[in-house]
């Protein structure tokens, strides 16, 4: 079921983005330059892709990245007001 949810949503529009895929490689600088955006969380969904969470703390931006194991990368969403989670991350604890 996942894989479809994958698929699914690298199919959904992106308002404003002429072609939300690209490159990994591309797709980092892209987020780096235009908008600040650093990595700060990443998922697997299972072997189908790695799930990337980019912000830029300062401006409120944020994109979620999906890699796919071919390499190219789709914006899944994209927004603005990022806000880290009080806490940070689970400890082993509290997972």
């Amino acid at each position: 079921m996942r894989p479809l949810l994958v698929a699914a949503a690298l199919a959904l529009p992106i308002p404003a983005m002429a072609d939300p895929c690209a490159p990994r490689a591309e797709a980092l600088v892209q987020l780096a330059q235009h908008y600040g955006e650093a990595l700060q969380a990443t998922g697997l969904v299972g072997d189908h892709a790695l799930v990337e969470l980019f912000a830029n703390p300062r401006t409120g931006s944020w994109t979620i990245l999906a890699t796919l194991p071919s390499g190219l990368s789709c914006v899944v969403a994209a927004g603005d007001a990022f806000g880290a989670a009080p806490g940070g991350a689970l400890s082993d604890e509290e997972a």
